[in-house]
């Protein structure tokens, strides 16, 4: 246990002398940690959740086809 509060210590105290490279370093896991939430979020959302509709397997699309000199 007391390596490890050494260790702890030994780290703050070398990253509070580099103070640019600390920032840059929380910096970028905060970017990849709020990308990563994003995108999972997005892909819960779209693939893993299930439509609002009572009876999905019930809806049809319609389209509208309007035919032009004599083709589909």
């Amino acid at each position: 246990m007391d390596a490890l509060l050494q260790d702890i210590r030994y780290a703050v105290r070398s990253l509070s002398k580099a103070k640019g490279f600390t920032a840059l370093a929380v910096l970028c896991l905060a970017i990849g940690i709020g990308l990563n939430t994003t995108i999972f979020s997005v892909v819960d959302a779209i693939l893993f959740k299930p439509f609002g509709f009572e009876d999905p397997d019930r809806l049809v699309v319609l389209q509208d086809r309007r035919i032009k000199d004599g083709k589909d």
